[in-house]
């Protein structure tokens, strides 16, 4: 069986099969009459191919899905395409994307959504294999999700940066506990006196000691005579 030849064409009208037409078979060609009857099929095949390759132009064709051991970094076509967690270039590894693929005259992009419902964008110049690093952005929905906002809380950046803060009594040397554990490290930890009736005479010496991704280790003396005493600390720590 032979398929009929298809190309991306857009003939201005699709035969009309006359009651005097032979019925034909064989290689369609409307100039000689033959293959009459393949030449509607063959006509409409065109029109069909010429509509995908110019969607797929702009971007929106729904092109070949990349299964596991190909790779979204070598395509040059607009589309959009399905990687598997082994595909070569997915955002986060391990998981299922779809990615949507412009092709620019001067640089390509691409966009991409992953399983868990993270968003991601890079380029490439063209002519080079390099792409930029994937970029995540940040929902205004999943930003304000990643805080507590109260009298002891936290806030995560979308640059990762943490900033955290309590309000704790301290007597003397105490260990205090942070709202959440940093990830990676602590940068900084800031402590301040609240003198709750006014008195310096009520004022205290505070520092840090010991700062761990969990806790930070705070030192209230009193102002009058260096010794142990309650305060109630402000603390504020940074890190990752």
């Amino acid at each position: 069986m032979t398929n009929l030849v298809e190309e991306a064409l857009w003939p201005d009208g699709i035969y009309q099969i006359e009651t005097t037409d032979p019925v034909l078979g064989g290689p369609p060609n409307l100039a000689t009459k033959d293959g009459l009857s393949n030449i509607q099929a063959q006509q409409l095949a065109q029109r069909t191919l010429f509509l995908k390759e110019a969607i797929g132009a702009m971007g929106g064709a729904a092109a070949a899905t990349p299964n596991a051991g190909n790779s979204l970094n070598i395509i040059v076509k607009g589309g959009m395409y399905a990687g598997r967690g082994d595909t070569e270039g997915n955002p986060v590894p391990g998981t299922e994307v779809h990615a949507m693929h412009t092709q620019g005259p001067d640089y390509a992009s691409q966009t991409a959504i992953t399983q868990d419902n993270r968003f991601f964008w890079r380029t490439r110049e063209n002519g080079t294999d390099i792409w930029t690093a994937w970029q995540e952005a940040v929902s205004q929905q999943s930003f304000t999700a990643s805080a507590l906002l109260a009298s002891d809380g936290y806030q995560i950046l979308p640059s990762g940066l943490i900033i955290q803060w309590r309000s704790v009594e301290v007597n003397g040397q105490e260990t205090v506990t942070l709202p959440i554990t940093f990830p990676n490290d602590i940068f900084q930890a800031i402590v301040s006196d609240h003198i709750t009736d006014g008195s310096v005479g009520n004022a205290h010496y505070l520092g840090t000691n010991t700062l761990t991704t969990s806790s930070v280790n705070v030192v209230s003396l009193r102002h009058s005579d260096l010794t142990a005493s309650g305060s109630t600390v402000r603390l504020l720590a940074i890190g990752h």
